[in-house]
């Protein structure tokens, strides 16, 4: 199994953006690395609780 890097986790301060947009840029990525450990869970897991979280995160993402 691979690793994921969901990147930094940090608003950035460029204040020429808006706080929205910076939040949301920063948010993308995370929602991303999301999914794909998830879906690296969903393939793997093996317990059905395991399973069952993985399914609904790649579901609410």
């Amino acid at each position: 199994m691979g690793g994921v890097d969901i990147g930094s986790m940090k608003i950035g301060s460029d204040m020429t953006k808006p706080f929205d947009l910076r939040f949301i840029e920063a948010m993308i990525p995370l929602q991303e690395g999301c999914i794909k450990m998830a879906q690296e869970g969903l393939s793997n897991a093996q317990h059905e609780e395991i399973t069952i979280f993985a399914t609904n995160t790649i579901s609410s993402q």
